[in-house]
């Protein structure tokens, strides 16, 4: 683990990782950090970045951080209900990223669709195994891996102990797979397997 001072500055990164190609991918990364972990497409990038970081560890190099960026305060506050009591909370919009203006074949779509289903199936399990329940886009709960319908796995919810909105409730209720313990959402995953 570095610290901010002794990390590596994405500029250092441009043009060399998949995700960064250029200074069209600055700030989104073409979703690539944003979104739940996954395998990096080109194994080399995270031999890279792996590499980067341990020579970082050996012969650390401080760099001035902005103060103001590592303590930035999100844009909104929202307000909600626990219990009586109204709560605010602070939160962050992420930036719009172009869509991609290459069409799938289909080939690559059904692809796409069953490398979902995978990695929900995997963070369902392992959601599970952490002794966690686990909530199921209500969308998703008849698809099946490994013979396993994602919806009927084990400590599954069948119904989201949630105190929004209806609105809001309809929207959380499709985010792909969601961590909770004791009624409280401590994860969620929204997975991206796209061509």
């Amino acid at each position: 683990m570095l610290e901010p001072e002794t990390g590596i500055p994405m500029e250092e990164l441009e043009g060399r990782l998949l995700f960064y190609a250029g200074k069209q991918h600055r700030g989104g990364f073409r979703g690539f950090l944003r979104g739940s972990p996954h395998l990096f497409r080109r194994p080399g990038d995270g031999e890279l970045i792996l590499s980067l970081l341990k020579d970082a560890e050996r012969s650390p190099t401080r760099r001035a951080v902005d103060l103001r960026q590592l303590n930035r305060r999100p844009y909104y506050r929202v307000e909600f209900r626990k219990g009586r009591t109204l709560l605010e909370q602070e939160v962050s919009v992420p930036e719009v990223e172009p869509p991609d203006t290459v069409e799938p074949t289909p080939e690559a779509a059904a692809t796409a669709s069953t490398r979902h289903t995978e990695i929900q199936y995997s963070l369902v399990k392992l959601g599970g195994e952490l002794n966690l329940d686990v909530w199921v886009a209500r969308n998703d709960r008849s698809k099946s891996y490994r013979g396993e319908l994602l919806g009927s796995l084990p400590r599954v919810l069948d119904v989201l102990p949630t105190q929004f909105n209806e609105a809001t409730t309809r929207t959380i209720e499709l985010i792909d797979v969601l961590w909770l313990q004791r009624n409280s959402i401590i994860a969620a995953f929204e997975v991206e397997a796209t061509t």
